[in-house]
C-alpha cells in the first residue's frame, strides 16, 4: 500500500517491475484462528507490586460486533461519551482520581468483535468503590443513552481528530488497508458529509452494546 503524493507515471513501472519478480506461489492465504476467544465469565484479577500505594484498575468489556464503518464510527464516539460521563463524575464529583479514559476498540478477524476498555488510577482503598462508579454509569448509559450534550462534545472530539488525521499518510494508509481486508468501497472515507451526519445518530444506537 502506498500513499502520499505519489508520481504514478513513475511509481507504476517501478511496483509492476518489483511484483513481476516475485516467485509464484500456488497457495490460498487464509486468515489463522488462534481460537484465543474472550472468556465469557465475569473475570477478576489483582496483581500487587510496588511499594507506592497506588492503584491502576483496567475493566474490559468484548461482545459481537457489526464490523460496518458507521459502527465502528460510532463506537469510538460512544466511547468518548462515556469518558466525559465518567471523567465528571469520577474526578469532578468525587474526586476519585486524576483521569479516567476509555477507548472503544474493534476487530473483524479472525471473527468481529468489540472491546471496550476503562482505565483509570487511585488510592486503593477507592478502587473497589470507583469501579461500582464504572458499572452503575454503564446501566445508566444501557438504559437512557448518552446525553445529547455528551454526544454534540464526542462528535465535535472525532470531528476534529478527523481533519487531523486526514493530513496524515499513516491514516490513510490503515484505513485504505481496513476498507481492504473488509470488502469496503474506499470511497466512503472521502464522504465526510455522509458520516458526520451519521455521528450522533450511530452514536447514539451504539450504547447498547457494551
Amino acid at each position: 500500500m502506498f500513499v502520499g503524493a505519489i508520481d504514478l507515471d513513475i511509481m507504476r513501472p517501478l511496483a509492476e517491475q518489483y511484483l513481476g519478480s516475485l516467485p509464484r506461489v500456488e497457495r490460498t492465504d487464509a486468515p489463522l484462528d488462534l481460537d484465543m476467544d474472550p472468556p465469557d465469565a465475569h473475570i477478576e484479577k489483582t496483581v500487587r507490586a510496588g511499594v507506592e500505594p497506588q492503584s491502576q484498575t483496567i475493566m474490559a468489556f468484548t461482545g459481537p460486533f457489526d464490523y460496518t464503518a458507521q459502527n465502528r464510527v460510532g463506537m469510538r464516539v460512544m466511547a468518548q461519551a462515556l469518558e466525559l460521563r465518567l471523567r465528571e463524575t469520577m474526578r469532578e464529583d468525587l474526586g476519585g482520581t486524576y483521569g479516567v479514559g476509555v477507548t472503544g476498540g474493534y476487530e473483524q478477524i479472525p471473527e468481529e468483535r468489540y472491546t471496550v476498555t476503562v482505565a483509570f488510577g487511585s488510592d486503593p482503598l477507592r478502587a473497589e468503590e470507583l469501579r461500582g462508579v464504572v458499572f452503575e454509569e454503564l446501566r445508566k448509559l444501557q438504559a437512557e443513552g448518552p446525553t445529547q450534550e455528551d454526544v454534540d462534545k464526542a462528535v465535535e472530539g472525532e470531528r476534529r481528530a478527523r481533519e487531523t488525521n486526514m493530513r496524515l499518510n499513516p491514516y490513510w494508509a490503515a484505513q485504505l488497508i481496513g476498507a481492504k481486508a473488509s470488502g469496503q468501497d474506499p470511497r466512503f472515507l472521502l464522504d465526510t458529509t455522509t458520516i458526520e451526519q451519521s455521528l450522533s445518530s450511530r452514536s447514539k444506537k451504539m450504547h447498547n452494546v457494551i
